[in-house]
Formats: structure tokens, sequence, C-alpha cells
């Protein structure tokens, strides 16, 4: 069976455009991931179809953008659910300014706390007092002001290590809201 390709943030920014999409790809993957970190799961069709609302455009998207948002779905899934800490947050790549990567996780996180706050929590279902601080955390990246970040090395690693915690945030809320998934995948949970 050959590997799906799954479009990288700079392939489906320009999907995106094509079509007038007015939010960011990194928006939607926060969303997804969220979505998941939730505990929610979605049919391929109703994905798209959520994925589509959440672009905000009119026109239609085509088939290949489709099939890629149905990819990342899936992939995102399978980042979270395979147990080894490897999700990879859809964000502007490296060569990108660092106000567009600041730009980007702040839309990652705002795409997060949407579809974890849609994931459809019942009262059995609550989050820690930790989870509220990290929830708490990524509201506060939602408002970072990127304006005149200058890429040095002191910043570089502020953005990586703030990139590291809020990736392996998502994976221990995954953890904390999908035991019954993961204990059919036999995952050591911590």
């Amino acid at each position: 069976m050959a590997e799906k390709h799954v479009f990288g943030f700079d392939e489906f920014s320009n999907a995106f455009v094509m079509i007038g999409a007015l939010n960011s790809p990194a928006e939607l993957h926060g969303y997804i991931s969220g979505k998941f970190a939730g505990g929610a799961r979605m049919s391929h069709e109703q994905w798209v179809t959520t994925a589509v609302e959440l672009m905000d455009t009119n026109d239609v998207p085509s088939e290949t953008l489709k099939m890629a948002l149905g990819n990342l779905y899936e992939a995102t899934l399978e980042e979270f659910s395979c147990g080894d800490y490897t999700l990879t947050l859809l964000l502007p790549n490296d060569e990108a300014s660092l106000e567009e990567r600041i730009i980007g996780l702040s839309d990652w996180c705002r795409g997060f706390l949407e579809g974890f706050a849609s994931a459809g929590f019942t009262e059995n279902h609550r989050v820690s007092a930790e989870g509220a601080e990290a929830l708490r955390d990524f509201a506060a990246i939602t408002q970072a002001d990127a304006t005149g970040a200058k890429s040095n090395e002191a910043e570089e690693a502020d953005f990586f290590q703030l990139t590291e915690y809020v990736r392996i945030v998502a994976l221990d809320f995954f953890t904390e809201h999908n035991k019954e998934l993961l204990s059919t995948k036999n995952i050591n949970l911590h």
C-alpha cells in the first residue's frame, strides 16, 4: 500500500490562497489536533465539511485539497495514537521569518482551543488543574505579539522551547482523554 502524501504548510497555504480561504493551515491543524486531544473523532466527510467551514471560503475545494485534508486527518490521528510522542505541528518552516512562525504557532493554539472546546466533554470528562493551566498558556500564546521579532539565537531558542511545550501539552491531553483508545493499542501511557 502506497504511503499517502500529506501536504506541508506551504502546500496548504497555496491551496488556501487559491480558494480564498481566510484562515491558516496552522489553525486548521490545531483544530483537528484539539478535537483528537479531547477524545473526539469524525468521519472523513464530516472532517472535510468542517475543514471547509473553518477555512471560511465560498469556493469549493478541489478533489486534491479534499484528499489532502483527509490525509492530514489520518496522519495527525496516527501521530497522536502511535505512542512515541512524535506529533508534528503544521507550522511555517524554519526558512520563514520568526514573526511568521510566531503567528503560525498563535494560529495553531487558537485552533487547538476551539477544537478541544468542541470535543464534547461530559460531566465525567474533566480537565486537570495542570491541563487548565496549559489551556490558559495556549490562550496567552494566541495573543502573542510577533511584531519586531528578530531571528537571533536567543529568540530562536525561546520559540523552539515554546513550540515543544505546545507539542508536548497537546500529546499529554491526547493521552489523558484517549486512554481507552491507547489501551487497545497496548501503548504504555507513562
